[in-house]
């Protein structure tokens, strides 16, 4: 066994160990493995960390909105080595239980370490959503995204609109419906 093997096996085991705790909803073990400097860019608006104290407060909140126990299924890791500066992306399957309702997610991290006082440490994590509306190749630039999302818009109003229609349509039938079957009661063809 060579020891850029054995420097793999123990950069995946960090790698992997930070990423279990957090699924076990277990910030002591999971920021261990942790730099103090540590950055983090997470998938949400505002989702930003610049130290280990921030990266911490982000995982409480995340904690407390969602405390249950949930499940990483890495679909595939890929690894670099760079001296002492190693990277792991991936992309995984986050499975969980959100009121009472089994809920999966894909995101795919970028996971940066630095091997200091002869250990590895976390120093940066990325985590995105990928954008389903493409495929393989493909890529969307800020215009065409401006105008995805006024499509998206529009088609969100005009559905809306549809809807309030219904409603009001339905509101309309109602007593029709209330006297109808008020009538079909007493001539006794509807039973109470």
């Amino acid at each position: 066994m060579s020891d850029h093997t054995e420097i793999e096996k123990q950069i995946m085991l960090t790698h992997d160990l930070f990423w279990e705790a957090l699924a076990k909803r277990d910030p002591v073990t999971r920021f261990s493995f942790c730099a103090d400097d540590i950055t983090f860019f997470g998938s949400g608006l505002g989702e930003r960390a610049e130290n280990k104290v921030d990266y911490i407060e982000i995982n409480k909140k995340g904690i407390e909105q969602f405390p249950d126990l949930f499940k990483i299924e890495f679909l595939w890791k890929q690894l670099s080595v760079f001296g002492n500066t190693a990277w792991i992306e991936s992309e995984v399957v986050w499975t969980q239980e959100i009121n009472r309702l089994t809920t999966k997610e894909r995101l795919r991290n970028t996971t940066i370490l630095k091997y200091e006082n002869n250990k590895w440490l976390i120093v940066h994590v990325h985590g995105s959503a990928p954008d389903y509306r493409l495929q393989g190749g493909d890529y969307m630039t800020n215009a065409d995204t401006i105008i995805r999302n006024n499509e998206l818009e529009r088609q969100v109003y005009e559905r809306t609109d549809e809807l309030n229609k219904t409603l009001k349509d339905l509101k309309l039938l109602n007593p029709n419906l209330s006297n109808q079957k008020k009538w079909l009661r007493s001539v006794n063809l509807l039973q109470a």
